[in-house]
């Protein structure tokens, strides 16, 4: 376990070395979140509720999104090692791929996330955002958010593992970035579409990244709901590892080794 510590370690030391591609993602998802801002304030101009939603129970959902959506193009990494065939030095090592990957992938969306909740919880001083104070509320919550985050990461590797195949990024990782904003409820709240189109993206894992820990922050949903959700979650998350392993299996047939 200590060596995947080490490489977490490393991946973060790089990231704090050279932060500007950080930075700017950040930044990115900053200005995102402040127009957004202002957009649903407009919209919220003179009602008090809309579709269920209170002004503050608003903001809170934008902070929530804010702080788990912000990308750093963290399969970039991972992807670039498939296409020069530098993934080499990994599998010639006794670790793990996936594992490894988590430890340099799962850092880098720690890293973001946590440096945006300090963000919002200064922005949540200053506005009036709803905050709760329901103890199992906020264990739902806690627990929904963390398999949020490790929901995004397997989404992020399986995309990254597409590389085997297309041998070029950013055309996944944009598509990636734009169906998962859409279908998880980070652009608009799924309670804002039409009914076909809100239980279709229920039916999507996407959901689960964005909609779901706002529901249970939010206290959307009774206790039942919020365990069910939760259980969901798990479900999605066997599902992408069993995926991923499968996807990494096949992808190893296609790998092109540079000068070998």
């Amino acid at each position: 376990m200590k060596k995947y510590w080490s490489v977490a370690k490393c991946s973060l030391q790089v990231t704090l070395t050279y932060p500007m591609t950080t930075i700017i993602h950040i930044l990115i998802s900053l200005i995102s979140f402040v127009l957004m801002l202002n957009l649903w304030n407009s919209i919220f101009h003179g009602r008090s509720t809309i579709a269920g939603y209170q002004w503050n129970e608003m903001l809170a959902y934008l902070l929530i999104v804010f702080i788990i959506n912000t990308d750093v193009n963290s399969e970039y990494r991972c992807a670039k090692k498939i296409i020069n065939g530098s993934i080499a030095m990994t599998l010639v090592k006794p670790i793990s791929h996936s594992k490894y990957t988590l430890a340099e992938i799962g850092s880098s969306i720690v890293f973001t996330s946590t440096f945006n909740l300090m963000i919002g919880l200064l922005v949540s001083i200053f506005m009036n955002v709803y905050i709760t104070s329901n103890i199992i509320v906020i264990i739902f919550f806690i627990v929904s958010f963390i398999n949020a985050l490790l929901i995004k990461y397997l989404i992020v590797y399986s995309s990254s593992l597409l590389s085997f195949w297309t041998h070029n990024v950013q055309g996944v990782m944009w598509t990636r970035v734009a169906v998962v904003s859409f279908f998880s409820g980070a652009l608009i709240p799924l309670d804002f579409l039409p009914t076909w189109l809100k239980e279709l993206c229920e039916l999507l894992p996407f959901q689960t990244i964005i909609n779901t820990p706002i529901k249970i922050y939010l206290a959307k949903i009774n206790y039942t709901e919020m365990l069910i959700l939760t259980i969901i979650q798990f479900l999605w998350i066997l599902v992408f590892y069993i995926i991923v392993k499968i996807v990494f299996r096949y992808g190893l047939k296609k790998v092109n080794i540079n000068g070998g």
